[in-house]
């Protein structure tokens, strides 16, 4: 049998005693949006920043394409074609949209911020403007292309966040509750959006408290409790799931 795509094997990871992963496993098949849900502080973002390389785990495993990722520094992990969004928006002061598209495409490969301010050859420069051009296409953002991104409204603000990570070209793309503030219209577009990403082969790990969201793009769902393994499963049996309506939606079984 084939290796996984991505997989998590056996994870723990402690801050000053406290133990916020236990033991956590997870497998991921090229190509899936795979759902990854727990109420708050149920180590979900511990086990995106544990997978970008932002947290050194106790105990535990975590390989990419067959190879392991473990202790590789966030510049190499990207690198290697995994790429994350954030919680919150984090635009850089002063940047347009199309700005921190090219930060994606080209700052991790020149050192983040200070990328745009060198001066790649005329084919790089080509390169970079068709990925940045393209993106913005696709992500309906060229209206506001040269506008600075932080003075944007909060939705747009999301997307370029989304533009960012995509600029480096992933495989596994983290996305730390992309809907978070959006309105519902926004939200159908994401989905649309993600949908699409997945018909270009890209993999996505999403975390999310949107449920319908969830349900709705993901055909497998793993789920945290307290930093360990609950269930996991098709939507269908996570929303029966007795333990996962107690822990995460509030009421048990009917």
């Amino acid at each position: 049998m084939a290796d996984p795509f991505f997989e998590v094997r056996e994870l723990t990871v402690r801050f000053d005693g406290v133990t916020a992963l236990d033991r956590v496993s997870l497998s991921v098949s090229s190509g899936e949006i795979r759902g990854l849900i727990g109420p708050n502080g149920a180590g979900k973002t511990t086990l995106f920043r544990t997978i970008a390389g932002l947290v050194r785990p106790k105990t535990g495993s975590i390989f990419f394409g067959g190879r392991s990722i473990l202790g590789l520094s966030p510049h190499h992990i990207v690198g290697r074609g995994v790429a994350r969004t954030f919680q919150a928006n984090q635009p850089f002061p002063g940047l347009t949209v199309r700005e921190h598209l090219r930060v994606g495409a080209d700052g991790w490969g020149r050192g983040a911020v200070g990328a745009l301010f060198l001066r790649p050859d005329r084919t790089e420069e080509a390169r970079l403007r068709k990925e940045a051009d393209q993106l913005l296409e696709f992500l309906g953002l060229d209206p506001v292309a040269d506008q600075l991104a932080s003075e944007l409204p909060y939705g747009l603000q999301r997307l370029t966040e989304l533009g960012r990570a995509l600029a480096t070209r992933p495989r596994l793309l983290l996305l730390d509750e992309p809907a978070a503030g959006l309105r519902p219209e926004e939200r159908r577009a994401l989905a649309e959006r993600l949908r699409a990403l997945q018909g270009r082969g890209l993999t996505l790990l999403l975390v999310e408290h949107q449920m319908p969201l969830v349900m709705n793009l993901c055909r497998r769902i793993t789920v945290l409790h307290g930093g360990r393994f609950l269930a996991e499963g098709s939507p269908e049996v996570i929303q029966q799931h007795p333990e996962v309506r107690l822990a995460y939606l509030g009421r048990e079984a009917q």
